[in-house]
């Protein structure tokens, strides 16, 4: 929440967990492409509809929770929602690379919505820096889980507003995502298992 340019629900993992008995396991939870995408294998670009893909963090967090968390997934996601909900002063980070992407933002209404305050300007570093949908979408996949996210209302509203940005993801491409438990790669380096 507070570092969304990082990381964030429409994004992509790959999740390495170390347990308390010091056992390694992997998450894959890559983007994938949608079934209609046509164009070549390399994208030409880094951003832009065309680079759209079905989002797998939360695929892949849900799945890493359910496996190995101790806690209700609605109890771990609690202070995430009330950062989004109630706001948090805006990290320098944040606010430079939002700067560097400000004419994207200022082109797109929904990223407008969200990253300019009400002067139009994007925030400086320290204001207060609400999120209400992110914080809506929260507490829908505390209420639902991945299923939610995916198959149920957010994956509807996503897969509604791909459309008519004319993107190769379609409501069963992000119907049917699933992340993968990932190959563990591991070698001997002086001494150490890396």
């Amino acid at each position: 929440v507070v570092e969304n340019s990082m990381s964030g629900l429409g994004g992509r993992a790959q999740i390495l967990l170390r347990t308390g008995e010091g056992n390694i396991h992997g998450f894959d939870a890559q983007s994938q492409l949608g079934g209609t995408y046509q164009g070549p294998l390399l994208v030409p670009s880094f951003s832009g509809i065309g680079v759209v893909g079905v989002p797998g963090v939360v695929a892949g967090l849900v799945q890493m929770h359910a496996a190995y968390g101790s806690k209700p997934l609605a109890e771990v996601l609690k202070p995430a929602i009330r950062y989004a909900s109630d706001g948090y002063p805006i990290l320098p980070g944040e606010v430079s690379r939002h700067l560097r992407v400000e004419k994207g933002i200022r082109e797109d209404p929904t990223l407008a919505a969200i990253y300019l305050n009400e002067s139009g300007l994007i925030h400086s570093p320290g204001d207060l820096f609400k999120q209400t949908d992110l914080a809506n979408t929260l507490q829908a996949i505390a209420s639902g889980g991945a299923d939610e996210f995916y198959r149920g209302e957010t994956g509807r509203k996503m897969a509604q507003d791909l459309a008519a940005r004319d993107a190769f993801v379609s409501q069963s491409d992000i119907a049917s995502y699933k992340a993968y438990s990932a190959t563990v790669v591991s070698t001997e380096y002086r001494g150490y298992t890396v």
